[in-house]
């Protein structure tokens, strides 16, 4: 309709009767009564589900200046056909079908495809049972975290000296230490605090590729601050040295993550497909991910996988399994 209204000041006559207008409605909603056929996962009808607005936003751009550029053509050709006289008064009303006729082939080409729903099954159904237990498991913590926050609010500075002082009764003094500590951990704190040098250039070169690549390959970027997390620093029965070692292997152990999780994001992209052997650590897409010598389903399944990296909250990394 956009279309129609742009294409109307450009024709000397009207693009559009008003038969056509509502057969062009009829047919376009003619595919809906389809929706209704289509096969879905059971575990994504269990809970309610959460719409992508950027996937949606997306779509309905692109499709939509896709098609108001091909009407936009159309009227275009249309008018300098009817200036040389080529134009027969019978064909005025051709471009109302031929508009509708593209948008259900459209339509039907993009719905659902049946057959994945069908695969493995039992395996999706394991993998939502996992993910509603971790779901409240959540939700418990969640809970419990609110009454302790509360509660502190209420003795804050009292809870804080109480805690503090049992803490520090712990620590340590630099000297006794020193003093304690064992030969092999003093000479090899020089190789391990120099294998700060590459993790550094590892998070540099992580951070760029991702910044670089996932906008083009649509993948929501992997967020450092939900993986490096310095929270050791306020215990009281730590000293200063300790708190720089807590300090270091929190941010060796949380750029590892981080990069796992761009690297299990990017597999899923080029080669989501599984090992013949069983793996001793999986991240978090790797469940959803076809089986070892399935052509058919790599074929079948790879553009989907690609697509549900769009899908995913900026920075949060999936439950197991619902990558796919």
């Amino acid at each position: 309709m956009v279309s129609m209204a742009l294409a109307t000041p450009l024709l000397p006559f009207l693009p559009l009767a008003a038969k056509q207008i509502l057969l062009n409605n009829f047919l376009s909603d003619l595919p809906s009564v389809f929706i209704s056929t289509d096969n879905v996962d059971e575990a994504s009808v269990r809970t309610a589900q959460r719409w992508n607005v950027r996937e949606v936003r997306r779509f309905m751009v692109t499709f939509e200046l896709l098609s108001t550029t091909f009407d936009l053509a159309t009227a275009t050709r249309r008018r300098s056909a009817r200036h040389r006289g080529r134009l027969h008064p019978e064909h005025r009303g051709r471009q109302g079908v031929v508009l509708p006729g593209t948008q259900r082939i459209i339509a039907v080409g993009l719905s659902p495809d049946r057959e994945r729903a069908d695969v493995n099954p039992r395996i999706s159904e394991l993998l939502e049972r996992i993910r509603l237990l971790e779901t409240e498991i959540e939700q418990e913590l969640k809970q419990r975290r609110a009454e302790l926050h509360a509660d502190f609010e209420d003795r804050r500075i009292r809870f804080e000296r109480e805690v503090l002082e049992q803490q520090r009764r712990f620590r340590m003094g630099m000297l006794s230490y020193l003093r304690e500590a064992e030969l092999r951990n003093v000479i090899t704190a020089p190789v391990i605090f120099a294998v700060i040098f590459p993790l550094v250039l590892l998070d540099l070169f992580v951070s760029v590729y991702q910044l670089v690549c996932f906008p083009l390959y649509r993948i929501p970027r992997v967020r450092r601050r939900d993986y490096l997390v310095f929270d050791r620093t306020h215990l009281g029965y730590l000293n200063w040295l300790e708190k720089i070692n807590c300090a270091y292997c929190s941010y060796a152990n949380g750029l590892a993550a981080f990069v796992v999780e761009v690297i299990g994001r990017t597999e899923q992209y080029w080669c989501p497909i599984k090992h013949a052997r069983r793996l001793q650590q999986q991240h978090t897409h790797y469940a959803g991910f076809v089986d070892y010598g399935d052509a058919e389903a790599y074929r079948r399944e790879l553009r989907s996988l690609r697509e549900s990296l769009a899908r995913l909250e900026d920075g949060i990394a999936p439950a197991a399994g619902t990558s796919s």
